[in-house]
């Protein structure tokens, strides 16, 4: 725990250096793991510039920048997101396919499905699908 207060010092410091502020009621926190491992008790006052907060809260995923991370370091929570967007949209350009030339079809694809499956795809190359 005495490192995790470290590392909050830390980043408030950044933070403040920055001219920014930690928002503590969106602050939580996640600890990456094998899955043989079991959580250990965090259920420490953690302390940020002086200021004690009671008890940040665990999250086992968390959305970063539009990706899913879950505390295995896995794809499935954001293939799942991912591919329920995808589906949704898939669902809507078959409604309208009667209705539309090929070429709006296609336009609809590059907008409301192609985001979805090309964005940080670099991260996710050779990950093992599960």
């Amino acid at each position: 725990m005495d490192l995790m207060n470290h590392e909050l010092k830390s980043v408030n410091d950044w933070f403040l250096t920055n001219k920014l502020s930690l928002n503590i009621t969106k602050t939580n926190y996640i600890l990456f793991r094998m899955h043989h491992k079991k959580l250990p008790n965090t259920n420490r006052v953690q302390q940020i510039d002086n200021i004690y907060i009671i008890i940040l809260p665990y999250t086992s995923s968390a959305k970063f920048l539009g990706v899913q991370v879950d505390q295995f370091l896995s794809w499935n929570e954001h293939i799942c997101n991912v591919s329920s967007k995808v589906a949704r949209s898939i669902g809507i350009i078959a409604r309208v396919s009667r209705l539309l030339p090929s070429d709006i079809l296609l336009q609809l694809y590059y907008t409301l499905v192609q985001p979805y499956l090309v964005y940080c795809n670099i991260q996710g190359g050779p990950a093992e699908m599960r």
